[in-house]
C-alpha cells in the first residue's frame, strides 16, 4: 500500500480502474492494461502522462487476485521485483488473514 498511498490522484484512479477491470475479466484481462511476465506473475499496466507504473500480481487462488506491490518502471521490470511477488504469494498462502488487505469491494 505505500506504493499506492505515495502516487497522485490520477495515478491511483487509473490504478482502482485497471484492479477493478482485472476483478471483472480475470486472467483474460490482457494488453495493453494487463501481461503476463514469467512464473505466474503478472503486471497491470498503468500510464499516465507517459510515466509507466506497474502492479504486479498473481492468482492465488481461483476467485484471489494478490497485488503485491508497485513500482514505477524505466525499462523492464526488474527480476528481483518479480521475485518479490513470487516470496508475497506464498506467504499469502501459508496464512490468507494475516496477508488479506482490502481497498474497495
Amino acid at each position: 500500500m505505500t506504493w499506492f498511498n505515495s502516487q497522485n490522484q490520477e495515478v491511483r484512479e487509473k490504478a482502482i480502474g485497471l484492479a477493478k477491470q482485472l476483478k471483472e475479466k480475470g486472467h483474460e484481462l490482457g494488453m495493453p492494461a494487463a501481461k503476463f511476465l514469467r512464473d505466474d506473475i503478472w503486471e497491470l499496466r498503468v500510464i499516465v502522462r507517459r510515466v509507466q507504473h506497474r502492479i504486479l500480481y498473481a492468482f492465488a487462488k481461483e476467485r484471489v487476485v494478490l497485488l503485491t506491490h508497485g513500482l514505477t518502471k524505466e525499462s523492464v521490470v526488474p527480476p528481483e521485483e518479480i521475485d518479490k511477488t513470487i516470496r508475497y504469494t506464498k506467504e499469502y498462502l501459508q496464512n490468507p488473514k494475516k496477508h488479506t488487505h482490502r481497498i474497495y469491494r
